[in-house]
């Protein structure tokens, strides 16, 4: 039986997450926010043959639950905040996220 060897150069994936939660004012100017939803995380390694083979160490999906601080700048809010990933392993996937939104 032959075993596909694994070549590095080339690796495909994909995340995605839906959530909804709660903002609340700590005090002016920060937030902070809650929430939980479900988050899908695909990877795929090219073979030597030039396929691609589905690597399960680094894929996941099912619940994830986020939490972060938002801070308020004039018309924008600037957050940082982690989500715990729940693939049947008690939320020990993470992935941190920033992000600068505005509000109206």
């Amino acid at each position: 039986r032959r075993q596909r060897q694994m070549c590095i150069r080339d690796r495909k994936q994909s995340y995605w997450n839906a959530t909804a939660g709660f903002i609340a004012r700590l005090w002016s100017p920060v937030h902070v926010y809650v929430g939980a939803g479900y988050s899908n995380r695909k990877v795929a390694w090219e073979t030597f043959d030039g396929s691609y083979v589905k690597y399960e160490p680094d894929c996941y999906y099912g619940a994830v639950i986020e939490c972060g601080l938002m801070l308020k700048v004039k018309k924008f809010f600037i957050n940082g905040g982690v989500m715990l990933n729940n693939d049947s392993n008690n939320f020990k996937d993470r992935v941190g996220n920033f992000g600068i939104g505005m509000y109206f």
